[in-house]
């Protein structure tokens, strides 16, 4: 029998840990809300503050466990497996087995005690935090045409993209744009073949492998993708790629 709140860990470096096989039950999975925080400045001239910024926050992930085994040894073995897989210097990835399309990337906070409940059987409480606050989901292509098309773009928050473009002939520039006033500029002699890639996270183009920073036009509007319906288009045909993004 496998908890309902199983979750899988899997490391920067590829390594996975299913806890169900690992030999721990998942007692609790609690994922705190968005982490408010605002900066204010107060109104002179009325009663209350004014909103100046608003972002979000790291979020405490609280998490409960049931382990067991058939030895001291085995019950050694398995705490010192627990705290290799949660102790970590780069962020884990989680994903829930009753949600396998959402996942999140936390690091444990602080230290934890396994509390003996026989000399073979134990339960831990374990806080875990999201330094990046966001829920993710699907990861989903585009492909952008010469003309404006809507686009569904799902989740709940707007999300960044990376794009990748194969020139099938001779330019002189790129634009990648919405009707909103976004738009990525470059002015380059491109040449057919060339393959340009956009990250929006990285602000990184390249050409080729090469970095192609320096073609990018001062008119140019970073712009990230808002849920919902969106139009886009390119002046070659263009793969975008973006991941969903949940509270």
């Amino acid at each position: 029998m496998k908890s309902e709140l199983n979750f899988k860990v899997i490391h920067e470096d590829g390594r996975t840990f299913d806890m169900h096989e690992c030999g721990l039950w998942v007692e609790s999975f609690h994922i705190y809300s968005p982490n408010a925080k605002r900066t204010t400045s107060e109104n002179l001239n009325s009663d209350g503050e004014r909103v100046r910024k608003s972002k979000q926050g790291t979020r405490p992930v609280y998490t409960s466990y049931q382990i067991e085994s058939d030895s001291l040894y085995d019950f050694d073995e398995l705490k010192h497996l627990i705290f290799s897989i949660f102790y970590t210097n780069q962020a884990f990835e989680i994903i829930r087995d009753y949600r396998p399309d959402r996942r999140i990337f936390a690091m444990q906070e602080g230290e934890f005690d396994i509390n003996n409940i026989t000399p073979v059987d134990g339960e831990f409480d374990l806080m875990l935090r999201m330094y990046d606050p966001n829920i993710y989901g699907e990861t989903n292509e585009m492909n952008l045409t010469t003309a404006f098309s809507s686009y569904e773009i799902k989740g709940q928050k707007k999300t960044q993209w990376s794009s990748r473009t194969v020139f099938s002939a001779a330019a002189s520039q790129f634009v990648l744009e919405n009707n909103t006033g976004g738009r990525i500029l470059l002015k380059y002699n491109f040449i057919a073949g060339d393959v340009l890639e956009i990250d929006y996270k990285r602000r990184k183009i390249t050409r080729n492998g090469e970095d192609l920073a320096v073609a990018l036009s001062m008119s140019s509007n970073w712009f990230e993708l808002q849920p919902g319906n969106v139009q886009l288009k390119a002046s070659q045909a263009t793969t975008l790629t973006y991941t969903e993004r949940y509270y």
